[in-house]
């Protein structure tokens, strides 16, 4: 989620309904939405590797929206998982956070098995791990980009912070983030929500306007 403006600004092609690719001057670039979850992930990596580039991929990016898992991480933040990422991709986004103009935060991402919705849940995790942000699908990522040898970097915009709670309806956007029948059902059977969800509304868009930049960036600093 979150790298439908990026799609827009790069006018990719749709080469179905979740993939999307632009040949820039020095590379091809493939965005591909995977959903939620590391299946989901898992199941992207392969289709991508065996059916779209068949077998020459390059380097693969996990990147979307996160959540912050420590107080200082602002909604629309860039965070990095270091711990992943290879070395020179993670130094390649790090000649970049001056030019973002927005928060740049380096360690570790908690990988979770579920949405972390809750404030508590993230201030369990936050506590426990040390991570500085939470997502699902980067460890799956990294683990197929190591046994196929392909690069791996791993970056994302906070869309909620660490004492924001998330409303269910968020659990009901599709992979590209659009809201369909179940989402707006959610909304309208659980009004105690409205206020998260405006909020989370709010802090979306700052974590999409600043992934796009940084996506962006990534880019120019790879052709350069």
């Amino acid at each position: 989620m979150g790298n439908q403006g990026f799609i827009r600004d790069q006018k990719m092609k749709a080469l179905d309904d979740r993939t999307f690719d632009v040949q820039r001057p020095n590379m091809r670039v493939t965005v591909h939405l995977s959903g939620i979850g590391a299946e989901n992930a898992r199941k992207s990596c392969e289709y991508l590797a065996d059916q779209v580039f068949r077998g020459t991929v390059n380097v693969l990016i996990s990147t979307g929206f996160a959540c912050g898992l420590k107080p200082e991480i602002k909604p629309g933040d860039i965070t990095v998982d270091f711990g992943r990422s290879d070395i020179s991709i993670a130094e390649k986004l790090d000649r970049i956070s001056a030019r973002l103009g927005t928060g740049f935060h380096k360690g570790v991402f908690w990988c979770a098995n579920r949405p972390l919705m809750s404030a508590k849940d993230k201030h369990a995790i936050s506590q426990k791990s040390g991570a500085i942000a939470g997502e699902m699908e980067s460890q799956s990522v990294y683990e197929f980009c190591k046994n196929r040898k392909i690069s791996f970097g791993s970056f994302r915009a906070v869309s909620d912070a660490l004492d924001q709670n998330l409303p269910s309806a968020a659990l009901r956007l599709s992979p590209d983030g659009s809201a369909g029948f179940g989402f707006w059902k959610t909304v309208f059977t659980n009004p105690a929500e409205w206020p998260d969800l405006i909020r989370l509304s709010r802090s979306a868009h700052a974590a999409e306007k600043n992934l796009r930049r940084a996506l962006e960036l990534f880019l120019k600093e790879i052709e350069s």
